[in-house]
């Protein structure tokens, strides 16, 4: 999102400095703790709406003004729909930061190490993050099967895999358009992510975002209500290390 109205802070006796944000981090700012206006530009408001004019930051109607651009703030549902044709995981993703922010964790960004979010107990400056997480949705009308299970064959005999049953409450669901474009976690990619969390002294998460039939559809903010989210912490056994 573009923010156009920088001419009015030039005076200002203050320091300003640019942050940058992800969308999880925006909605959380604008819809849960009302500390964020997002601002988008736009060409030409609509008849009898009042926008700030982006060149001045002076409040201009549509019929006082009719070329130019102007800034019209974004509610929650706005916001919300500008997330998702950004980012088609976003409702997920967001659903899983909620929860790990509800908790007192610090979500960053997982990409270094090939997951969602790292956690961290204290700003990343003076604390090493804590765990990885991989977000697993569960949506509502897809086609898998009742427990939500998945299967991975190659005809050369190389592995057959199957995936752990879903959490409760999921039953009837399973991954959906928003999971990672319908890419399904088998035991090989849960391996060498296990593998690679490890050699960094973090421990691997498994955030499952269930989507409740109750739900209006991720087309709107209103479905964050009808979301239950589980987790489970995954450990690599090592024989040698567990014998008596």
């Amino acid at each position: 999102f573009t923010l156009l109205e920088l001419e009015p802070w030039r005076a200002s006796p203050h320091a300003f400095v640019s942050v940058r944000l992800t969308l999880e981090e925006s909605f959380f700012l604008q819809h849960v703790l009302c500390c964020l206006r997002v601002k988008t530009a736009v060409e030409q408001p609509q008849a009898g709406q009042e926008y700030k004019e982006a060149e001045t930051g002076e409040p201009s109607t549509a019929h006082t003004r009719q070329k130019g651009t102007f800034l019209k703030e974004l509610d929650s549902e706005a916001l919300w729909q500008a997330c998702c044709s950004i980012r088609a995981s976003f409702p997920t993703s967001y659903v899983a930061y909620h929860q790990l922010k509800s908790k007192g964790w610090l979500p960053r960004s997982g990409l270094l190490y090939g997951t969602d979010f790292t956690l961290y107990q204290a700003h990343p400056s003076v604390a090493h993050s804590t765990f990885s997480v991989i977000v697993m949705p569960l949506l509502r009308g897809s086609n898998a099967n009742a427990r939500c299970s998945q299967t991975s064959e190659h005809t050369g005999g190389s592995r057959h895999l199957t995936s752990d049953p879903a959490p409760c409450g999921s039953q009837g669901l399973g991954l959906g358009p928003h999971a990672r474009s319908n890419r399904q976690l088998d035991w090989h990619d849960l391996q060498i992510t296990a593998r690679v969390v490890g050699t960094v002294a973090k421990k691997l998460l498994l955030l499952y975002v269930v989507e409740l039939p109750s739900s209006p559809g991720l087309h709107t903010h209103h479905c964050l209500e009808h979301f239950v989210v589980e987790e489970r912490l995954v450990r690599r056994w090592v024989p040698d290390a567990t014998r008596d």
